[in-house]
C-alpha cells in the first residue's frame, strides 16, 4: 500500500492577492509571495510534500471579530458581506476547511505551489473604486 503524499496547506488572507483588501500589497509582493510557494512546492515536492496556499476572503473568524471592535459574528459577516463581491452568501470557516481536505485529497494530488483564492473573485475588484 502507498502512502499518500502529504500537504502542507497554509493559508492567508486574500492580502497576498492584487486588487485584495490590503492596497499597500503592491504587485512585486505578490510575486514575491507566489514565487515563494512555487518554490517551496519544488524544494518540498521531491519528497512527497505538496504545498499550496489558500487565501480566503474574510472569515468571521475571532480575530477577525476583534478587528471589527468585538463585534459578535452576525455583524461580522453582515460587515464582510457588504464589501463582498459574491452576493447572497456568506464564507465560513468550514469552507476554507473543505478547500484545505479537497487540497490534501488524492482528487488533487498533482497541484503543488498554487494560491487558491477562495474569496468570491474579490481579488479582482477594485477596491478603491468604492473610495471615491
Amino acid at each position: 500500500m502507498k502512502e499518500a503524499p502529504l500537504l502542507a496547506p497554509i493559508a492567508e488572507s486574500n492580502a497576498g492577492i492584487p486588487g485584495g483588501y490590503d492596497p499597500r500589497i503592491s504587485a512585486i509582493d505578490y510575486e514575491i509571495f507566489k514565487k515563494f510557494f512555487d518554490n517551496l512546492g519544488v524544494e518540498l515536492g521531491q519528497y512527497g510534500i505538496r504545498v499550496n496556499c489558500i487565501s480566503p476572503f474574510g472569515v468571521a473568524t475571532p480575530t477577525v471579530r476583534e478587528g471589527f471592535g468585538g463585534v459578535d459574528v452576525e455583524k461580522a459577516e453582515e460587515i464582510i458581506s457588504a464589501a463582498a463581491n459574491l452576493k447572497g452568501t456568506v464564507l465560513k470557516a468550514e469552507d476554507i476547511a473543505e478547500v484545505a481536505l479537497y487540497l490534501a485529497s488524492d482528487e488533487y494530488k498533482y497541484v503543488i505551489g498554487m494560491n487558491l483564492a477562495v474569496d468570491g473573485d474579490y481579488n479582482i475588484t477594485n477596491v478603491s473604486l468604492e473610495m471615491t
